[in-house]
């Protein structure tokens, strides 16, 4: 019998059977084994801790205060905190010394003829910088119009970027994401905003600590809850500003408050101290040294203070020392 000859239609047919199995065989080859299919994967478990971390690890999360604090300082090394603590710190210092020198200059022009009125304005404004201070109010700082507005500029600018660096590392601490953040212009405003609270939080405390080291009773406990409530207030509105979103500010405002009327009242003899004898040797260069550190510490105990209200909100404790952490890193 003689062979058909073949038509279009039939080698469509054939097309199209051939292109089903390899298809067929294709989806074959990429299905994945059953022995494959067994959810995701986990991680291995992290051996428990022993010798005396391990006793260490098991009291702190027995005991709730001290399972606090250690659950603050882990969300605050997660969420990177202390570098953002050196940024701060580096350029509160840039804001705050031309700062300093502006008001030096502008009150012996402005308040010349009352020299009891500009030395009581100089005593309760640098005093809050240890050191520094001491060493503009012993020496006049003289200048031009032109030196004291670039001064105030260069610190209006320093002061400003420090705060953004600021409300980056309190929203870090809080996880906030980057698409609920403040834009560009707003976040400015924030900036702004919170700059104003913190001159006027460090001029009432400073005058208030004053009355700490007067030698009286009285009047040194009225000074210290004087400044303990206006560090608190600084405190909790710079994180309310700062923040979006209705959050718990007060139990960290509170703790940092005790913290830095306590810096405040000993932090010129603690820094005064470090230096001695190294003027000398080291000159301008300990002075810098030492005044970024007093920054650093005062950046990091606000900083802290926030990471402090995140882990008592969240409940983000206890936490073992091994083990994935209770937070998410931002």
């Amino acid at each position: 019998m003689a062979k058909r000859p073949s038509t279009a239609l039939d080698l469509a047919g054939e097309a199209v059977g051939a292109a089903a199995l390899i298809g067929a065989a294709a989806v074959t080859a990429l299905r994945p084994r059953p022995d494959v299919i067994a959810g995701p994967v986990l991680p291995p478990a992290t051996p428990a801790p022993t010798g005396i971390v391990g006793i260490i690890d098991r009291f702190q999360q027995r005991h709730r205060p001290v399972s606090v604090i250690a659950s603050t300082f882990r969300a605050y090394g997660a969420a990177r905190g202390g570098d953002a603590v050196s940024l701060i710190a580096y350029r509160s210092f840039l804001s705050v010394f031309p700062l300093l020198i502006a008001l030096t200059t502008l009150s012996d022009r402005l308040l010349a003829s009352h020299p009891d009125l500009r030395d009581r304005l100089l005593k309760s404004t640098v005093a809050s910088v240890p050191l520094l201070g001491d060493q503009l109010r012993a020496h006049a700082v003289t200048g031009n119009l032109v030196t004291v507005v670039a001064g105030l500029a260069f610190a209006i600018w320093s002061g400003l970027s420090a705060v953004l660096t600021l409300e980056s590392a309190l929203c870090d601490q809080w996880r906030v994401h980057r698409d609920v953040r403040s834009s560009f212009v707003v976040s400015r405003l924030r900036a702004i905003a919170t700059l104003l609270i913190v001159l006027v939080g460090l001029a009432g405390s400073t005058t208030a600590s004053a009355f700490i080291v007067s030698g009286m009773l009285l009047p040194a406990l009225l000074g210290a809850v004087a400044a303990i409530v206006i560090n608190a207030s600084a405190v909790w509105a710079v994180s309310r500003v700062i923040v979006p979103g209705k959050h718990r500010h007060l139990p960290g405002a509170i703790a940092a408050a005790v913290i830095l009327g306590a810096l405040q009242v000993g932090g010129t003899a603690l820094v005064t101290r470090s230096l001695v004898g190294a003027s000398a040797t080291y000159g301008t260069f300990a002075t810098v040294v030492a005044l970024t550190a007093w920054f650093s510490l005062n950046a990091q105990i606000v900083v802290l203070s926030t990471s402090l209200n995140v882990v008592l909100e969240k409940r983000w404790f206890p936490a073992s020392f091994s083990g994935p952490t209770p937070w998410p890193v931002p």
